[in-house]
């Protein structure tokens, strides 16, 4: 994402020597944001701690393995009793929002 965010600082900075009128500070604050939320957007889709997922809605969840049990991928919701039980042995450690169904 640095060398992401530097690329689009040195556009920036192009266009404002070819551009004398272009705010540079009003750009750069637009190019952060836009980058932020391109950030935001990968990490979506990557697997986080399950202490950061949402108690509001359904999730994908890591169930680590136990024993000689493997682990596994589940759908659950947070349930204020028993958190985000998926069976009695395993811990779920990761979560990820769920994938768009077909069509989007």
């Amino acid at each position: 994402m640095t060398e992401l965010r530097d690329a689009v600082w040195r556009a920036i900075q192009s266009w404002a020597v070819a551009d004398g009128e272009l705010d540079i500070e009003l750009r750069a604050s637009e190019v952060d944001t836009a980058l932020d939320a391109l950030a935001q957007d990968r990490r979506a889709d990557d697997w986080q701690p399950i202490e950061t997922a949402p108690e509001d809605r359904l999730v994908m969840v890591w169930a680590s393995p136990r024993d000689d049990l493997p682990g596994f991928v589940t759908i659950a919701q947070w349930n204020e009793w028993a958190g985000w039980c998926v069976d009695e042995l395993r811990d779920t450690t990761h979560w990820r929002p769920l994938p768009k169904g077909p069509g989007g």
